[in-house]
């Protein structure tokens, strides 16, 4: 039939290492304002070489993706009723 798989909880092994609390909320913040700093640096080059200029699309790709992913991320926290900043 089946054989059987230890699982995290019943002792079998240990569980793997979760992150503190304030290890997600210092990696969160480090995320946002790496995420703000590429957006401010963003909007003067795009200003000077254009809006369809190659770089410009790619850094414009990431920042909306990377802002999408926080904001999924912001909502799971905020369903599951915990800190959003960690």
């Amino acid at each position: 039939m089946g054989k059987y798989r230890p699982k995290a909880g019943d002792g079998a092994f240990d569980a793997p290492p979760a992150l503190t609390e304030w290890k997600m909320r210092v990696l969160t913040i480090a995320n946002l304002c790496l995420w703000v700093v590429l957006f401010l640096a963003w909007i003067p080059y795009t200003a000077m070489v254009g809006f369809a200029d190659p770089i410009s699309v790619e850094v414009r790709w990431i920042l909306v993706l990377t802002a999408a992913l926080m904001a999924l991320l912001a909502a799971l926290r905020i369903r599951r009723q915990r800190p959003v900043l960690g």
